[in-house]
């Protein structure tokens, strides 16, 4: 039983002229327990669109949207909120997607208390443990999000995903603002925790060399329109993106 399992997805965005223009057309593809998928595309090639609307952060037009057997496009926002624990995404920007007026220590006791993961008087020691987890110290905890270095931020980022414990997690562009030794400690990271925590990844991409290296599987968007690699050669890849 897959993880994931999207069919026939369509998203078009509407301009104040009245023209309709569609960014993901007809697309379908399905996500396995513990694997890690590659989406692969140029800038602007929807790539980011369909990672937003499987998690209905952006609503799609049409098509259908399958967590573990269970279609969740057509329920309302309301109880799709229950799935939200299984299902997260770590964004490109860290530095926007930490709060700046709070600390990583409220930030993070925020989703424990909110999800009622714990109560209040363990919550100090699930924050350290979820920053362990990521190989972060717990001093950190006081620190303001400007105060980090972008890897670390990152790595907030990913203890932040972590705490409902997920079953599957889009990856969007999480590297693309790292050194090239940020890089390599945020993807060992990921792959480590997979290993601890059975997760299913999702990376979107446009680091063809990256997407071979950490994914099990690779698709392409292009014009809308996603394809599987079978040949997974750098070369091969490249002619796809220069289609």
């Amino acid at each position: 039983m897959p993880v994931l399992e999207v069919k026939n997805l369509t998203k078009e965005f509407r301009y104040s002229t009245g023209i309709f223009l569609p960014v993901i057309s007809d697309v379908s593809f399905r996500i396995e327990k513990n694997e890690r998928v590659g989406l692969l595309g140029k800038i602007g090639s929807g790539k980011s669109t369909i990672g937003l609307s499987i998690l209905r952060l952006l609503e799609p037009v049409s098509g259908e949207i399958y967590y573990n057997n269970k279609r969740v496009d057509n329920i309302s926002k309301k109880a799709f909120r229950s799935y939200r624990k299984q299902f997260q995404i770590i964004f490109q920007d860290s530095s926007s997607s930490l709060n700046p007026v709070y600390t990583v220590d409220e930030q993070l006791k925020e989703l424990f208390l909110f999800h009622k993961l714990c109560g209040r008087d363990s919550v100090d020691k699930h924050v350290d443990n979820s920053l362990s987890e990521t190989g972060l110290k717990p001093e950190i905890k006081t620190k303001y999000p400007h105060e980090l270095s972008t890897g670390e931020k990152q790595r907030v980022c990913i203890a932040r995903a972590l705490i409902s414990n997920p079953e599957f997690i889009v990856l969007d562009e999480i590297t693309s603002s790292l050194d090239v030794v940020n890089e390599k400690i945020i993807i060992d990271l990921l792959i480590e925790i997979q290993k601890k925590r059975s997760i299913s990844y999702m990376l979107i991409t446009h680091d063809i060399k990256l997407a071979l290296f950490f994914c099990n599987r690779i698709m392409l968007i292009n014009n809308g329109k996603l394809v599987e690699i079978e040949d997974k050669s750098e070369d091969k890849i490249s002619e796809y993106f220069k289609s």
